[in-house]
């Protein structure tokens, strides 16, 4: 069921890393949507925000599992044809170690020790990219978490508009590259794990002569960082902290930086929808703020849309003072072949490994 709450005037496109997220606690396995861009997008939609997800159109079941997620929170999906491939997918393991948790991704799976499938990420035409997106201007904001051909061709579709650009880094492997790619941007997040503070020091400085109004960077439990200019014309402030909020129960902080992602949207654009008007400091702190908060509330659900179908959900929210009406949702089953593909990453394998007591599945 599609939510009966929905945040008027604000709507987001967003592209990059969608897949499955094969979640592993102990002996137990269960699965849900992922991927940076796929998170933060169902999370908005969860929200009340219209969204539209831009993906690819992979050639086997999952694709329509992923597909129906979406479509149950009332994401628009916009798929563009590939050649014949698996739907992409990782496993992520919470360990516990006496009374800490953390988790682990892999990008091979345990038992059949096949690689898993990895995602495709729109790399198109200027031509290609306006037909499949159509008319931009019902957007108020372009999200995504990578970089390619096509991304850029709807970044500056966006930009010629002064419609937000949100982008979120996972890692930097050219730090050139990276660099052209946050100028472009008018917000850029990334975490304190992935992209150092000397790095994100100099970027605040070169940011000086590009698009950048805000820069963020997460770190865990110290909270936030930020910075941020009123207009192109403004330098940028000082880094401002803001702090963590506790949570009872933890369980898993996989997700916790998209749901921010997804807070810091969703309050922002409240006041701001598009990059024309001057940004106040106490909006941007506010917005982080409030974001903080969801943060928090998705480290206690396991999987980074757990919080989505958390049967607490509201006493969680109300627990942090999170004033954004929700209607909790009830997990999608995944109805799985299980004759031919492996009882994990579910994946073709050998019949072998169909006959080993490895696991207990929750779909």
């Amino acid at each position: 069921m599609i939510s009966q709450y929905k945040k008027q005037g604000i709507s987001v496109l967003g592209t990059g890393l969608v897949c499955l997220d094969i979640i592993k606690h102990n002996d137990r396995f269960s699965y849900l949507n992922g991927g940076s861009c796929g998170n933060v997008i169902s999370s908005l939609a969860f929200l009340g925000v219209s969204t539209t997800i831009v993906k690819a159109q992979y050639k086997d079941y999952i694709n329509s599992f992923i597909n129906h997620n979406f479509k149950r929170l009332g994401v628009n999906i916009v798929e563009f044809e590939i050649n014949d491939k698996l739907s992409p997918r990782i496993i992520e393991d919470i360990i516990e170690n006496g009374n800490s948790k953390y988790h682990q991704f892999y990008v091979k799976c345990p038992v059949c020790y096949k690689e898993l499938p990895s995602a495709v990420i729109i790399d198109k035409s200027d031509d290609y990219i306006s037909k499949l997106i159509g008319n931009i201007d019902q957007y108020n904001l372009f999200y995504t978490d990578r970089a390619s051909k096509g991304i850029r061709s709807i970044r500056n579709l966006f930009k010629r508009k002064n419609k937000w650009v949100f982008y979120e880094p996972n890692s930097i492997r050219n730090k050139n590259a990276f660099f052209e790619n946050s100028l472009q941007a008018d917000i850029v997040k990334f975490s304190s794990e992935k992209v150092s503070f000397n790095i994100a020091s100099e970027l605040r400085l070169s940011a000086r002569s590009g698009d950048t109004k805000i820069i963020i960077i997460t770190a865990g439990g110290e909270g936030a960082y930020f910075c941020s200019r009123k207009s192109i014309e403004d330098d940028f402030s000082n880094w401002e902290r803001v702090p963590a909020y506790p949570i009872d129960e933890f369980r898993d902080a996989s997700g916790a930086g998209d749901w921010c992602s997804a807070g810091i949207i969703y309050h922002l654009l409240e006041t701001y929808k598009d990059t024309t008007e001057q940004l106040a400091y106490e909006d941007i702190y506010d917005a982080i703020d409030n974001a903080q908060k969801l943060s928090a509330a998705s480290c206690s659900s396991e999987g980074a849309q757990g919080l989505i179908y958390d049967g607490d959900i509201l006493r969680k929210f109300s627990q942090l003072n999170i004033k954004i009406p929700i209607e909790p949702k009830e997990r999608h089953k995944l109805e799985m072949p299980y004759h031919g593909i492996c009882p994990i990453c579910l994946q073709p394998c050998f019949e072998e490994v169909l006959q080993r007591e490895v696991c207990t599945v929750s779909t």
